[in-house]
């Protein structure tokens, strides 16, 4: 919908400009999520976009480029997700009533016409009153992101902290929040970083519990501060940002032999955001000692009645790492189950504790079913080194191994991979090399063809060096492929 606006009521000027398309159809999802699901879900979705941007390896690259080998080029993780938390900076910089005026002005001003990122600036300096030069040479006329390390010089006679960033790489300018917590609350302040080097000295009252850099995790920075285990647990308690419980969540699961640390995991089982409750899950560590079955307690009653089926899904997935026989009605009640996550987690855990229950189960459901619980499903063929299933692993091996974050499942799918290209399985070999070239030239623009060839030859070398009786016929088949994808 936001392609109407911005890309054909407003179309961008050049591809160098991209960005006045793409950036703001992407920031519509996070516009999007946070009307209709709530401000946890939009920052989530943020924070994944960055990740998508700080993993391309794209710093070096603008986001206003004009000089690029092929305009596809422009189709990249900066024009989309860099630029999306670009927006997302500048209406923090400019408030919420000036950012979408200007966004209507730019619209209503450039309609039936082309526009570049300067007639935005103008725009949004028109609605503003400010100055956003500073804003746009560095982030749409400019490369990377900030970088910065934080550290903190208490006086304890004068009841003050100084607070130190040090940007490392290229030097930015930006507005920054810091959020500091005492016993009897938390004290906002706002700062302005300029330099390689910066300090800010505040006053309290009582040590403070907690001090929190760019509250409002708004920029787009990589920032290096290091936290206790009580500072960590204090922020998942107080500080209101998604991020912030994420981020404590994380810390703290590397002590869970601390009381407090277990606790906060038990606390955070009914966190109001399902994401949340999602990576308590699969954090926490059940072979405490403290409140255990306060814990298994509560992950059984979120096993059955969570309102988010991937809670429950993540819920049956603990319990089946528990290998308790007495969990087994829960897990074949969830074989019943409308959602295809619950499914498949209790697919897997029944076949932790009872295989030949499960494998039955498996035998009953349809093969387009098992498409959609293509993991739960390849896990057990590969257990079970069914060698007949290589077919139906094979078509899910680079979704498995390129498309999915979960660790586990590359990890399964990579097992998987090694397996096929070691077998002298035709079929799965065949469907493998299809599903490379297929892939390889559809995304050929990120460079998708390129893994393909690589990978292919690893099957091809794997061949080679196995005593198969047909390798010569598969290595054809694979070479067929590479050659489809090098045209």
């Amino acid at each position: 919908m936001f392609h109407h606006w911005f890309g054909d009521l407003v179309t961008t000027e050049s591809w160098a400009n991209l960005t006045v398309n793409e950036s703001f159809a992407t920031y519509s999802v996070y516009l999007w999520f946070a009307h209709k699901y709530g401000k946890d879900k939009a920052d989530a979705n943020m924070y994944s976009d960055v990740q998508t941007y700080m993993a391309s390896q794209s710093e070096d690259k603008d986001l206003v480029r004009f000089y690029y080998l092929d305009k596809e080029d422009m189709f990249d993780t900066v024009s989309y997700h860099k630029g999306n938390a670009i927006l997302h900076m500048l209406r923090d910089v400019i408030g919420d009533e000036a950012f979408f005026e200007g966004m209507n002005t730019y619209l209503t001003t450039y309609k039936y016409g082309t526009a570049e990122a300067h007639q935005l600036r103008l725009v949004f300096e028109k609605v503003s009153g400010m100055d956003l030069n500073w804003f746009f040479n560095q982030w749409y006329f400019g490369s990377g992101h900030i970088k910065m390390n934080v550290t903190y010089d208490f006086n304890t006679i004068n009841k003050t902290v100084t607070v130190n960033v040090n940007q490392k790489g290229n030097i930015f300018k930006f507005p920054l929040s810091i959020d500091i917590y005492e016993e009897t609350g938390k004290n906002t302040h706002n700062v302005w970083v300029e330099n390689a080097q910066n300090s800010f000295t505040f006053s309290f009252n009582k040590m403070p519990k907690l001090i929190n850099i760019d509250a409002k995790h708004v920029l787009l920075a990589e920032i290096a501060v290091k936290k206790t285990i009580n500072e960590y647990i204090f922020q998942f308690n107080n500080a209101p940002h998604y991020l912030d419980r994420k981020f404590a969540l994380e810390e703290i699961s590397k002590d869970q032999s601390n009381k407090d640390v277990f606790s906060t995991f038990i606390k955070a089982l009914n966190d109001p955001y399902y994401e949340i409750r999602i990576l308590a899950l699969e954090n926490i560590d059940l072979f405490q000692k403290y409140n255990k079955k306060e814990a298994i307690d509560k992950i059984v009653k979120m096993a059955q009645s969570d309102p988010k089926t991937l809670v429950q899904a993540a819920a049956i997935g603990v319990l089946g790492k528990l290998l308790d026989p007495v969990y087994k009605p829960l897990f074949e009640n969830g074989m019943n189950s409308e959602s295809f996550a619950v499914t498949g987690k209790s697919l897997i855990s029944l076949y932790q504790i009872d295989k030949q229950a499960a494998l039955a189960k498996l035998n009953t459901i349809n093969e387009n079913t098992k498409t959609y619980l293509a993991d739960a499903v390849t896990s057990i063929y590969i257990s079970e080194k069914d060698k007949t299933k290589l077919p139906f692993i094979a078509n899910h091996i680079l979704k498995g191994m390129f498309l999915t974050e979960d660790k586990r499942t590359q990890q399964t799918y990579a097992e998987a991979f090694k397996w096929i290209s070691e077998s002298d399985n035709k079929e799965a070999i065949t469907n493998l090399t299809n599903d490379f070239v297929t892939l390889g030239l559809r995304y050929k623009k990120y460079k998708f063809d390129q893994l393909s060839v690589n990978m292919l030859n690893q099957l091809v070398y794997a061949q080679q060096q196995s005593k198969n009786s047909n390798k010569n016929e598969l290595i054809i088949i694979l070479k067929t492929g590479i050659a489809k994808l090098l045209k």
